[in-house]
């Protein structure tokens, strides 16, 4: 299979699944700080979490479900895509600042280049059934 291509730094470009697994692991880390009753732990897992949207996910997930709705509309991977960009900004209602910087998911698609295209199948335009 071909790779991802990779950064100046040598690292791979942000994926919306690696992401998203990194989001679910911040929120396992605080469940298990609630746990513990260890309330330093918590707010370090929260601040991650902000710093991370701020940074990485919120940064490009509306415009990624942008595109994936209109390079395939009425599909699995439209709704999931939109879905996904409206989780990420309630996860952040009540951050203040950071809502304001996450990008609307009904905002212009982003235009990919189909050869260096990564994200997903959907939004480069790949046939469906190849990943059904």
């Amino acid at each position: 299979g071909a790779s991802l291509p990779a950064s100046s730094s040598g690292a791979p470009p942000d994926h919306i699944a690696t992401e998203l697994s990194f989001i679910a692991f911040l929120f396992a880390k605080e469940a298990h700080a609630h746990f513990a009753g260890d309330a330093a732990a918590v707010e370090i897992c929260q601040q991650g979490r902000t710093a991370f949207l701020r940074e990485h996910l919120g940064m490009w997930v509306g415009s990624f479900a942008s595109t994936v709705a209109v390079r395939a509309p009425d599909t699995f991977y439209a709704q999931a895509a939109v879905l996904t960009a409206e989780a990420v900004r309630e996860m952040v209602k009540g951050q203040g600042s950071i809502v304001n910087a996450l990008p609307l998911v009904n905002q212009q698609p982003s235009t990919v280049d189909d050869d260096a295209c990564f994200a997903c199948p959907a939004a480069c335009g790949s046939d469906e059934e190849e990943w059904a």
